[in-house]
């Protein structure tokens, strides 16, 4: 969470325009479009964007790092039902989450929550 923050921060994004915002991310798709590989501070960036663009005021923000721990399913579901803070919704959700993939988990819990990868592969 630090990562994406920080990067956020420093650029001053915090208080830019949806209507700018919008432009950033088209902007940086063309430096990931260009550079042909992932940029960790591109990608935490964009998921920074997306999640103005996604916020409908409803469902709280886990930001986690898919390649360490806290990308554990187990670490992951943790964040996520502290965020959540519904015994019941985490109780359901775990029981989906066991049927399935890692992918699908990742799918499951982006419903419920808007999920920031900062390692920027999910």
């Amino acid at each position: 969470m630090e990562k994406a923050i920080s990067i956020v921060e420093k650029l001053g994004l915090t208080s830019i325009s949806q209507k700018t915002a919008n432009k950033l991310l088209l902007a940086l798709y063309s430096v990931e479009e260009e550079q042909g590989y992932l940029n960790e501070s591109v990608t935490s960036l964009v998921s920074y964007l997306h999640l103005r663009q996604q916020q409908s005021g409803n469902k709280p923000t886990v930001f986690f790092e898919s390649r360490g721990e806290s990308g554990n399913i187990f670490a992951l579901l943790g964040k996520v039902s502290q965020a959540l803070n519904d015994e019941k919704a985490i109780n359901e959700l775990w029981k989906q989450i066991k049927q399935g993939t890692y992918i699908e988990a990742i799918q499951l819990i982006k419903q419920r929550v808007n999920l920031i990868d900062e390692d920027g592969v999910y």
